[in-house]
């Protein structure tokens, strides 16, 4: 079963995450880019701000075609208890094209629930996995739990897709 990983990566810990996670699960990897400087004081705030506001951004094109693929993970940074607008903004756009669904952010402080909850409500899927890892935990990722039990989970959703009939 193809995965593909798309994600947004302000800071480069949901990169980090990504990373982990393609590796672990022979997913390709497609990062979003909506040319926004995100990082700056002031971009900090304009996204912020975005984000509530439940914004969009013009998103580069995408490198990879999403049907070629039957799982797609879908991972963000937290954002004032939102996903970021790149990552909505995907979402939005895509959401008829996307085939399975799993769901992970990384968050410094709360609100990973609410963004597993708005994004499984943007696209209309429910996900076959879903993981909220806090920033501080990344360092340790190949030992934490949580991450060990989505990627078992996504293990298992792909052999039993390959060992259904069709």
């Amino acid at each position: 079963m193809s995965i593909l990983i798309v994600y947004y990566s302000r800071t480069g810990n949901t990169q980090l995450l990504s990373d982990y996670l393609a590796n672990e699960l022979g997913a390709d990897l497609e990062a979003l880019h909506d040319g926004r400087d995100w990082v700056s004081s002031w971009s900090t705030i304009q996204a912020a701000l975005a984000s509530v506001l439940g914004g969009n951004s013009r998103l580069a094109p995408l490198g990879k075609n999403l049907s070629d693929y039957q799982l797609i993970l879908i991972g963000t940074p937290v954002w004032v208890g939102r996903p970021s607008v790149p990552i909505r903004t995907f979402i939005k756009m895509y959401r008829r094209q996307l085939p399975n669904v799993a769901f992970f952010c990384t968050q410094q402080g709360e609100g990973g629930k609410n963004v597993m909850n708005t994004m499984q409500s943007l696209a209309r899927r429910v996900p076959v996995a879903r993981l909220v890892l806090r920033e501080g935990d990344l360092s340790g990722i190949h030992e934490n739990t949580d991450a060990e039990r989505f990627v078992d989970t996504i293990r298992t959703f792909t052999k039993d897709q390959i060992t259904q009939p069709a």
